[in-house]
Order: C-alpha cells, then sequence, then structure tokens
C-alpha cells in the first residue's frame, strides 16, 4: 500500500489509540475533541469513509464510528506507532521475578515467561535454546533409588534437559564412574548430532559386559541429546479476563497443549516483532496478536519470548516489556552457560 499523506495518518492513528485505549468505534466528534485538527466533522467523516474503502478501519454497525481492520492496526505498527519505555517499577518487577533463579536454565525460562505474563496481563510463550544449537557441557547423573536415575545433559548454548531412565538394576560407584568416564571422553564437546546411536553402541562395546547396566543410560543420552526445543507457557487463564480471546479460549488452549506445534509460532527475527491475527502461522490464532522477540546467549540468538494478545493491545508497551524480557532472560541464560 502506499503512503497515506500525513493527516489521514493522523486521523488513522488517532482513531486507532482511541480504540485501544476505550475498546469502543470511534466517531468523527470524539476524534476531534482529542485530536486538535482544526477540520469539521464532515471532513473527517470524509476521510474515515476513505480509509474504511482502503480495508484500514471500518464500521461495525452502521450508526456507529470506526475501528481498526488487521490491515490498519499493521500499517499503524509498522509507520506510525512510536517507541515507549517500561516503568521502573515494572522493570524492576519482571527482574526480581526471573533473577531469583539464576544458574538454574530451565527455572530462568518459566519464570521469565511468568514475569512476562504477570506484568503485561496477558499469557506469555518462551522456547528453550536448542541443543543443536551448541556443543555439550556435561552430563550428569544422579541415583535415585529403587533402580532409576536422574540424567541431566546441558550445552553452551544454556539449554538443560533431564530425564528419568529406569536401569535394571540400581548402578554402583564402579559403574557410575564408568558413565562418566563415557561421557567424558566421547560426548562431553561433542555436538548433540553427533550422539548417534551408533556411537552409543561403539560406547557400550568398548566395555563389554561392564556397560550391560549402563544401556539404558545410555539409550536415555542418547534420547536427551535428540530432544526437539520445549516451548513454555505462562498465564494462559489470562486469556479468560479479555472478552476478545475469551472467545478463542478452546482453541487458543488446544495450542498450548501441542508443545512442538506451539514452538513453531514464532518467525525468524533479529529483533521484537508483531504479528497480526491472520499474519500469524496457525489459525488458532487468526483473531489474536504475537508480539516477541529474540533472545541472546552470548551473543547468539537462541529462542524467542512473546506474548498472545487479543488485537487491541497497546503494542508500544508489550514491545518494550517483550524486549526488556528477553535482554534479561539472555543475560541470565549467558551466566548459567558459562
Amino acid at each position: 500500500m502506499a503512503r497515506l499523506s500525513p493527516r489521514r495518518e493522523e486521523i488513522l492513528s488517532g482513531i486507532i489509540e482511541g480504540y485501544i485505549s476505550t475498546g469502543e468505534p470511534v466517531g468523527s466528534k470524539q476524534f476531534l475533541t482529542t485530536s486538535g485538527l482544526n477540520v469539521s466533522p464532515a471532513t473527517i467523516r470524509n476521510e474515515m469513509a476513505l480509509l474504511t474503502s482502503l480495508g484500514l478501519l471500518t464500521q461495525p454497525h452502521t450508526s456507529s464510528g470506526r475501528v481498526p481492520t488487521q490491515a490498519g492496526l499493521r500499517y499503524y505498527v509498522d509507520s506510525l506507532m512510536g517507541r515507549s519505555e517500561i516503568s521502573e517499577e515494572q522493570t524492576r518487577r519482571i527482574f526480581d521475578l526471573i533473577d531469583p533463579f539464576e544458574g538454574e536454565g530451565e527455572k530462568i525460562l518459566e519464570n521469565a515467561a511468568s514475569a512476562l505474563s504477570s506484568s503485561t496481563g496477558y499469557a506469555a510463550v518462551c522456547t528453550s535454546p536448542a541443543l543443536s544449537d551448541g556443543r555439550i557441557k556435561s552430563a550428569e547423573l544422579s541415583v535415585l533409588g529403587r533402580n532409576s536415575c536422574l540424567l541431566v545433559l546441558t550445552t553452551t548454548n544454556g539449554a538443560v534437559r533431564t530425564r528419568v531412565c529406569r536401569c535394571w538394576s540400581e548402578p554402583d560407584r564402579v559403574q557410575v564412574g564408568l558413565f562418566y568416564s563415557i561421557a567424558q571422553s566421547l560426548f562431553v564437546g561433542a555436538s548433540p548430532a553427533e550422539i548417534t546411536i551408533a556411537s552409543v553402541q561403539t560406547a557400550a562395546a568398548s566395555l563389554m559386559e561392564q556397560a550391560l547396566p549402563l544401556l539404558p543410560i545410555l539409550g536415555s543420552l542418547y534420547e536427551l541429546a535428540n530432544e526437539e526445543a520445549k516451548t513454555v507457557v505462562r498465564g494462559a487463564d489470562k486469556l479468560l479476563a479479555h472478552p476478545e480471546t475469551r472467545r478463542d479460549a478452546a482453541r487458543l488452549f488446544e495450542l498450548f497443549e501441542n508443545g512442538d506445534r506451539l514452538g513453531r509460532i514464532f518467525g525468524d527475527a533479529s529483533g521484537a516483532a508483531v504479528r497480526i491475527g491472520r499474519e500469524n502461522a496457525f489459525g488458532a490464532l487468526e483473531n489474536e496478536s504475537l508480539v516477541y522477540a529474540p533472545y541472546r546467549i552470548n551473543g547468539a540468538p537462541q529462542g524467542y519470548i512473546g506474548v498472545i494478545t487479543p488485537l487491541r493491545a497497546d503494542y508500544r508497551l508489550l514491545i518494550a516489556s517483550v524486549e526488556f524480557a528477553a535482554g534479561v532472560l539472555g543475560e541470565l541464560l549467558s551466566r548459567a552457560a558459562e
């Protein structure tokens, strides 16, 4: 679409911001009382009609004012919306909710999503770093008793995966020592893609009978290394607090339950991004917006954090909130990866 004239942009921006603020259609008289434009109501009505014909505004009822369409919101976000800063109180709230779990990768992710949801009032979604983007930093084994062990795999990009595995018998000190010997010599420093069935079989064969009790653990190590990135959702219940998202709650909750699918809602982005309605990858979000940003670990993008909102939302403030949360998340995960 060609760029609108400055006056039409001012009218479009004023109507959208009025609608975001009140949730009600904006009429010509209401617009003039807040805009300061020195024109007649008839002129405003004519301009509203033109913006409607361009698909940027719509009129819910014959006698009502105008509200923005998804195309109008896109024009506003791309061309008219200014920057915003979050308050010091909100900054402190986000940081305090994430920081107490510094050093624990999975907890940092979970609390980043909780903090963003709490500060914005919307559902927050966060993806974990992909194991494939780093190298194995450590593989830890803890014997839990009753023939079960806890395996913890961490990578240099801050990804953490855990799994409880059942063993044929409870590993003794010698077998635990053998596991660490195998992990250190063959897996630590390798990329997850290099942990294959063949490499695990080679490791087991080198130990012959000594490896038998370790086979379930080595199998779990292979499965962890090939596990997909996780997706964390927090504040899903907040969708019920907004009339616009309440009607879509059933299909949104269904999307949230499908972690593999949910993680694909984010498109590639080098900075903060906004997907509006039908721009989203899944039909479940055709009436919602997704505001998100990448977080970086040691300078490299490793995942995304964002919020799912109604179409009527304060995009300026949401972008600022998401960018700040992404910055804190990346900083803490960078420390955890050291």
